[in-house]
């Protein structure tokens, strides 16, 4: 039996304080003091994990192997791309990354044909990024995606999908998971439909804590400042889907030619029989949203 779908496009007045940007400055979340990693030191535990350090953009991409970044990172410094202009995504993300209040930045993002991103979430894998600002205030990150599917951070977080049967799960399948704590992230990204500046689409879980949007949302359908839509998965009662906001802000403009435009989310699409667990706290658009036609 066909599984009948109902899409709601959240239209995040409801989290809206103010209409514009303009009436009240918007401030990053702070983050927490950088930990002084010495000179030579190739390696620090954290809380009984292991990360390698990074200290520049040859030592980030070094770390990636057949388009997987496993290891856990922190960052000893601001880390300059060069300006260099990603077409795919850099990795699929199956670590933490800990920024250590320092800024990944003087980079391009830019496909003409699909969607576009640095870091893709899969199923079965989990990541975490903390303590990381995405491109600088006066250094905003471009992003053009040619397709669905285009962000700064995360193109997809994709959660458990129907076997080749059709409308069969795979019991022992897991969502991929992505959280993100105190991440601030200053770009312009257009996209077609699911288009946001941390994730674009998400069927997995994903949980944003003290986190922030500066910048502009650009797309011919749905798009949110920071997530551009989240969608269940069609049938499924478990594994539940676990989407969760908390002290975040949006302060970047959204417009688009399509549909389901949000300040925070552009789009959810809950599905029959499906269980979807959002919770939003303390989560404020300070941005436009409105219709670009």
């Amino acid at each position: 039996m066909k599984t009948f779908k109902q899409t709601v496009a959240l239209l995040l007045s409801v989290f809206m304080v103010l209409l514009t940007l303009g009436a009240v400055p918007v401030m990053a979340e702070e983050k927490s003091g950088h930990t002084t990693i010495a000179d030579g030191v190739n390696e620090v535990t954290i809380d009984g994990k292991t990360f390698a350090v990074i200290r520049d953009k040859a030592g980030l991409m070094a770390k990636i192997t057949e388009g997987i970044l496993s290891e856990n990172l922190i960052f000893a410094n601001d880390i300059d791309m060069g300006g260099e202009c990603f077409s795919v995504a850099i990795a699929n993300l199956q670590s933490t990354i800990d920024g250590n209040g320092f800024a990944l930045y003087n980079f391009s993002l830019k496909n003409d044909t699909a969607g576009v991103s640095l870091f893709n979430v899969v199923r079965h894998t989990s990541a975490e990024i903390r303590n990381l600002d995405f491109g600088k205030s006066d250094q905003k990150i471009q992003v053009s995606g040619g397709g669905n599917d285009t962000s700064v951070i995360f193109g997809t977080v994709q959660g458990v999908v129907d076997d080749s049967s059709g409308g069969n799960h795979i019991s022992n399948q897991a969502h991929g998971s992505a959280v993100l704590t105190n991440v601030n992230v200053y770009a312009d990204v257009t996209g077609q439909s699911n288009t946001g500046l941390f994730a674009g689409y998400v069927d997995g879980n994903l949980s944003l804590t003290g986190c922030a949007a500066f910048g502009s949302v650009n797309s011919a359908g749905a798009s949110g400042g920071m997530i551009g839509a989240v969608s269940g998965v069609d049938g499924l009662v478990e594994p539940k889907q676990i989407i969760d906001l908390e002290n975040c802000v949006n302060g970047a403009s959204v417009s688009g030619t399509g549909g389901a435009l949000g300040g925070v989310i552009g789009q959810i699409t809950a599905c029959q029989n499906n269980k979807i667990d959002m919770t939003l706290r303390n989560v404020r658009n300070l941005a436009e949203v409105g219709s670009s036609v």
